[in-house]
Parts: C-alpha cells; sequence; structure tokens
C-alpha cells in the first residue's frame, strides 16, 4: 500500500521540483523493490515462527514509520 501511494506521485514530484530525467524517476523505485524481495522472503518464514497477526503487525509498523519518515526527506 505505500508504493501504491507514492508511484504515481513521486514521479510527478521529482519532475516539478528536481527537473529528473525519466532514468532518475524509474531508478528512484530500485530500493523499494529490493526491499520488497527482501520483505517477502523474511515476513513468510517469520510469520510460520511468530504467528500470522504478529508478523502482519510489525510489517504494517514498519511501513508506517517508514512512510512518516518519506516525508521529512
Amino acid at each position: 500500500m505505500g508504493i501504491a501511494t507514492l508511484e504515481p506521485s513521486l514521479p510527478l514530484w521529482m519532475m516539478d521540483t528536481m527537473n529528473a530525467p525519466k532514468w532518475q524517476q524509474g531508478a528512484a523505485f530500485l530500493p523499494a523493490s529490493i526491499s520488497y524481495l527482501i520483505g517477502t522472503n523474511l515476513f513468510g518464514p517469520l510469520g510460520h515462527r511468530m504467528g500470522r497477526w504478529l508478523s502482519t503487525l510489525v510489517g504494517l509498523l514498519m511501513i508506517g514509520v517508514c512512510l512518516i519518515l518519506v516525508s521529512f526527506f
């Protein structure tokens, strides 16, 4: 959900404020893609060990904190 919020707005903001070329707009999503791959491989097995609800809670808290931090940069 966090990436779905940033996907349409981040390239527009980058064009307006930084005059970023298209390759930089695409490269901005590279860390999100890498973290998605790590997160899916981490929280799947973690969900089996500590319970799905607790794993979901930890993941949602992490996403919430990261989305709040995005607004400060």
